[in-house]
């Protein structure tokens, strides 16, 4: 099962893909999958969403042996890719970024994300565009 599809499944059922690794082995193939979603998650949720790719992998794949793990990203994580960017879109984050040759953190309120850039309201700057390239971190915060 190819990431994206894996994505899309996810986000059917409300769920947004953090990260997606299939570790190969002799005997069998093992999926890791960490999952989030506006209301963070649970036990539960990550059971259900097991089943969920169970049963698609039953109906779409020709695997005899396989394992799946599922894991939250915990409460103040990283936020790694444009999707989770997007999916955490006015949250309050932290954000580590250079500015010439220094480290600055800053929080605020994520209201844009692309490839090339963020938009973070902050208290001391009300709109502080930052490119990409100049991040370190960005990190959910509260």
């Amino acid at each position: 099962m190819y990431e994206e599809d894996m994505a899309i499944l996810l986000k059917e059922k409300g769920y947004i893909l953090i990260d997606y690794k299939v570790i190969r082995q002799k005997k069998s193939t093992q999926f890791k999958v960490v999952i989030d979603r506006q209301a963070g998650v649970d036990h539960k949720d990550c059971s259900r969403v097991t089943k969920f790719i169970q049963t698609f992998l039953d109906d779409n794949e020709f695997l005899p042996d396989y394992k799946i793990e599922v894991s939250s990203p915990g409460i103040y994580r990283e936020l790694k890719s444009l999707r989770e960017l997007e999916a955490f879109l006015e949250r309050r984050v932290l954000v580590s970024y250079l500015e010439n040759v220094k480290l600055l953190q800053e929080t605020g309120i994520l209201k844009e994300a692309s490839q090339k850039q963020i938009l973070l309201k902050t208290e001391t700057i009300n709109d502080l565009i930052l490119p990409c390239e100049r991040i370190k971190k960005i990190r959910l915060v509260d």
